[in-house]
């Protein structure tokens, strides 16, 4: 239809130059003869004003122009039309190279979530792993400190001993009146005993150190707590701890008194 249109215009346009140049011997010139048998065979036979041939000169340029003007338009509509579907095609091309792109970034962000999801699973892992490491390092520090804190009970009391110092601390529990001799019996267990209170608040300052969040701490601190309240021993020489000098009196509300060293009047 393109070429049609092309062809027909350069026609117009031949036969316009041709007309112009020599109206007897244009195509169409003699093709309207033709057509027409009434119509004089020349031009040179009729005779016509200079006028009326410069008007009809001007007629046959203005169908021509006109014609070719529809066809210019025909044309352009045509090659518009080919630009659309050129620019459908191109835009159908984006879309699918978009849509290409599109399937490719779901793939790499799937690949990306499983690579995160490993590295947390990883980090959980090496977390627990610390975690685990930390706990072992703990046990093992605070088994030594336990140890030793066994020790420094045994040295400070015996039997005898925990038994004059539990009937003191019973006495100042209910408010009763305690002698001078009941001191000097438990004396010595009362000097001694900052060797346990030190070793005790060694142990609650470490648990301390960790966050008390973490299950870490909650597992050392209740061992820590059911050593103080089982062992009747380290209850008794607690008990006669100073609250001012050792946090550790203060955390867990039990009764301390900060008996102090006594001589015989």
């Amino acid at each position: 239809m393109k070429n049609l249109l092309i062809a027909l215009m350069i026609i117009l346009f031949v036969n316009l130059i041709w007309t112009v140049v020599s109206i007897e011997t244009a195509p169409f010139y003699w093709l309207g003869n033709i057509l027409n048998a009434d119509t004089n065979s020349t031009l040179a036979t009729t005779i016509i004003d200079k006028w009326a041939i410069r008007g009809q000169i001007g007629d046959i340029m203005s169908g021509h122009f006109s014609a070719l003007a529809f066809l210019a338009v025909a044309l352009s509509i045509i090659y518009q039309s080919e630009a659309n579907q050129q620019m459908r095609v191109s835009i159908d091309k984006q879309e699918e190279s978009l849509e290409q792109q599109s399937i490719a970034l779901g793939v790499q962000s799937k690949s990306l979530e499983a690579q995160i999801e490993e590295l947390k699973e990883s980090r959980e892992e090496s977390s627990k792993q610390t975690e685990e490491f930390f706990i072992n390092n703990m046990n093992t520090k605070l088994d030594r400190y336990y140890k030793l804190l066994e020790q420094q009970v045994d040295n400070v009391l015996d039997k005898r001993d925990y038994i004059n110092l539990a009937s003191v601390v019973t006495k100042k529990m209910n408010g009763q009146f305690v002698s001078d001799e009941e001191y000097q019996q438990i004396n010595n267990s009362i000097i001694l005993s900052k060797n346990v209170h030190d070793i005790l608040e060694i142990i609650y300052q470490e648990i301390h150190l960790i966050s008390e969040e973490s299950n870490a701490f909650k597992q050392f601190d209740r061992e820590f707590k059911l050593r103080i309240e089982v062992d009747h021993k380290i209850s008794s020489l607690c008990a006669i701890g100073d609250k001012d000098q050792y946090v550790f009196l203060n955390a867990y509300g039990y009764p301390c008194y900060a008996l102090k060293y006594r001589e015989l009047s």
